[in-house]
Order: structure tokens, then C-alpha cells, then sequence
């Protein structure tokens, strides 16, 4: 059974060392159609950017590549079909019909894996990259087109992971969906108020649930965190467990927070969660 890797195993330098943080959705993009879209009340997001569910930990010579949208981490196209089906729910419905992105355990973070894109322009393809193996710490060379790239697991969300990738792709190419997702935000303009989708808006009977395929079959395996790691942090981020390398210690970056709740928001939650019960589907939010 294959391993997936984390987003910080990879790199451009066979030296890891400890990650730091990169955040999926700046707050210059239209943050009020990604809340809306996403079932979120308005500001929910705008406000926490740095929470977990937008935050990837990446190798430091890694950050700017992502910055500059030359690579990105992409969710399954099974999954991104899904999220076609969603996003034209939710801007289709009343606002308080909408689906909460967090709601459907398909999007969960331990059912998702991610592939590395590499297809932009600017990226130079005499780049070495390099992973490690997330239990054994093995660092693997891999040269343009890196055919054998592993697969990633993240702990953001995917639907931040596909949003952040909306400018990468256009619609009629090999792989539009992520465009057709972005051109979809855009067929509504959101009310000027609006809080986060109620609890519970949508079960296994619902049209739109059914019109939702299967989630695929796991595939890959996500290595487990010891007794020892959950002990010492609840962060989603340590659910892996540790290679015998090093640069794996126990002072790792993690994201500072996870979504709190706004004013906006009438639902009674959790003060770290992206919306009533983003917290209490999963942790980190997928």
C-alpha cells in the first residue's frame, strides 16, 4: 500500500528542515464569494485566514512556488466534481439552504489526496525536486517530468486547495473543472448579509447528496500519529507519524488557529471552528 506524503516532504533541496506556514487564499481575492460558496457566514473567513483549514506547512524553499502560483497541490478530480455539484447548490439556493463545505465527509481531510501541478509556464522544468518518505525519512530524486511523484495529504481543506488553484486552469482544458468551480462563484452576487448554512441542511436523501457520487476507495495509506504526538497537540498536522530523520522533530510550525466564530454567525459553536459544526465533522476541515 502507498504512502501518502505530507505537503512539507517535498522540496527543491534534498535538506529538510522545519516547515512553515503558507496560507491557500490570500485577502485580496473575492473573499465574500469564497464565504458564500462555501456555506460560511459573512466575514467567517476573511477574518481567519490563517486557520488551519487555509494553512499548508511547506518547506521553506518551497513557499515562494506556491506564493507565485508556480506549483500547486490539487485535489482529486473525483473530488472537484463534487465540489461543481456543491458550489452550484449553494449559489443556486436560498441563503440559509446552502450546504456547509465541512458537512459531507467526502471532503474530509483523511479521505482526500493531492497531486503536485507543475504545468505553469514559469516553472523550470531542469528543477530537481525531492521527497521524503514519511516513514522512513528516504529522500527520493526526481527530475522533470516527475512521473513518479507520490501522492500528498494536506490538512487544509480541499475546497481552499482547488479555489487557490482557479486561476491555473481555463475552462475546456484537460482539467476545467477548477475553472468551472471559480466561474460558478460568479453567476450570484451574495446578499449583503448572510450567516453561516444551519445545521443539519443536507443528508443521504437529500437531491443534491445523491447526486454526488461514492467516494472512492481509499487508496493510500496516511500514516498515524504515536499515543505520544496526540498527547502533546490535538493539531490535525500530527496525525502522521515520525520518520527517523531529523529534520521530523516535534517543532514543527503548526497553523496558530483554527476558524472562530463571528458576530455574524446565530449557531451556538466552538470558538475554533469554521461554523457550527465544521469542528465537530473533523478537525481539520476537508
Amino acid at each position: 500500500m502507498k504512502s501518502l506524503y505530507r505537503s512539507q516532504d517535498i522540496s527543491t533541496c534534498p535538506t529538510f528542515v522545519s516547515p512553515i506556514q503558507y496560507e491557500l487564499l490570500g485577502p485580496h481575492g473575492p473573499i465574500t464569494r469564497f464565504e458564500y460558496i462555501l456555506g460560511l457566514g459573512k466575514r467567517q473567513l476573511q477574518c481567519h485566514l490563517d486557520c488551519t483549514e487555509n494553512t499548508l506547512l511547506v518547506q521553506p524553499c518551497m513557499h515562494d512556488y506556491f506564493a507565485q502560483r508556480q506549483l500547486y497541490l490539487l485535489p482529486d478530480e473525483t473530488v472537484c466534481k463534487k465540489m461543481l455539484v456543491i458550489a452550484s447548490h449553494n449559489v443556486s439556493c436560498l441563503p440559509d439552504e446552502r450546504v456547509l463545505f465541512s458537512d459531507l465527509p467526502e471532503f474530509r481531510a483523511d479521505q482526500c489526496h493531492y497531486k503536485l501541478d507543475h504545468k505553469d509556464t514559469r516553472w523550470d522544468e531542469k528543477t530537481l525536486l525531492y521527497t521524503r518518505h514519511p516513514y522512513t525519512g528516504q529522500v527520493t530524486t526526481h527530475t522533470a517530468p516527475y512521473p513518479n511523484l507520490p501522492s500528498f495529504s494536506i490538512s487544509a481543506s480541499p475546497w481552499m486547495a482547488a479555489i487557490a488553484a482557479r486561476l491555473a486552469f481555463t475552462i475546456g482544458n484537460d482539467f476545467d473543472i477548477i475553472p468551472r468551480i471559480h466561474a460558478t462563484m460568479f453567476t450570484r452576487k451574495p446578499p449583503e448579509s448572510f450567516q453561516v448554512a444551519p445545521s443539519p441542511n443536507i443528508t443521504q436523501s437529500s437531491p443534491v447528496y445523491k447526486s454526488i457520487q461514492p467516494p472512492s476507495v481509499a487508496l493510500c495509506e496516511v500514516p498515524q500519529a504515536s499515543l505520544s504526538q496526540r498527547a502533546r497537540s490535538k493539531r490535525a498536522h500530527h496525525h502522521f507519524g515520525d520518520s527517523d530523520e531529523s529534520s521530523r522533530s516535534d517543532d514543527e510550525i503548526l497553523p496558530s488557529k483554527r476558524m472562530k466564530k463571528t458576530k455574524e454567525t446565530t449557531r451556538s459553536v466552538q470558538a475554533d471552528a469554521p461554523g457550527a459544526r465544521a469542528r465537530r465533522v473533523v478537525k481539520a476541515v476537508c
